[in-house]
């Protein structure tokens, strides 16, 4: 392929990306007019959980992020071109993270302070399959449960369960 091709290539995913950024504002407001508005009622869905199941390709977790996404750039009073901007800029993620915390609207080099602030305080680790077929009995032993999306719910009680197993442990070794 030439270069010219190929730099055709990258502007129709870019022109991709763009739109996948308004996707993520967009579907967030309209899934909030669904669910505030219980709009999801009048098409005879009893919940916006069953809506979202029978109607959407994505998880209710995904629509409650979007719908969170939205809904926090509202109260902090952006606009749309701003929260795209930022969407952009940050993604998904990262905007999703910082925005709750924040009490008023920033500027791009604030939250991107933010942003990194944040990092600053996350560990990554790798496991094997097996290492993490094991974690997960693990957690599923001190109560916590899979949720359908492959989250666990009451983890960082099992997690504080496995500090305090392993300081006894610890403890028992050193006596």
């Amino acid at each position: 392929m030439d270069k010219k091709h190929i730099s055709a290539l990258l502007d129709t995913l870019i022109g991709l990306d763009q739109q996948t950024t308004r996707a993520y504002y967009e579907m967030g407001q309209l899934l909030h007019s669904f669910n505030t508005g219980r709009l999801f009622e009048v098409l005879g869905y009893e919940s916006f959980k069953h809506m979202v199941e029978e109607e959407l390709t994505f998880s209710v977790a995904t629509a409650q992020h979007y719908t969170r996404l939205y809904a926090e750039s509202k109260r902090l009073k952006y606009t749309k071109p701003e929260t795209l901007k930022l969407l952009r800029e940050h993604g998904f993620t990262q905007l999703s993270r910082v925005l709750p915390s924040l009490k008023q609207k920033l500027g791009t080099r604030a939250i991107k302070t933010r942003i990194d602030a944040l990092d600053m305080h996350q560990i990554n680790f790798t496991l094997t399959t097996a290492e993490l077929t094991e974690v997960h009995a693990a957690l599923a032993a001190l109560g916590a449960t899979q949720t359908d999306n492959g989250r666990y719910l009451r983890s960082t009680e099992a997690f504080m369960e496995m500090v305090r197993s392993t300081k006894w442990i610890k403890s028992q070794r050193a006596a």
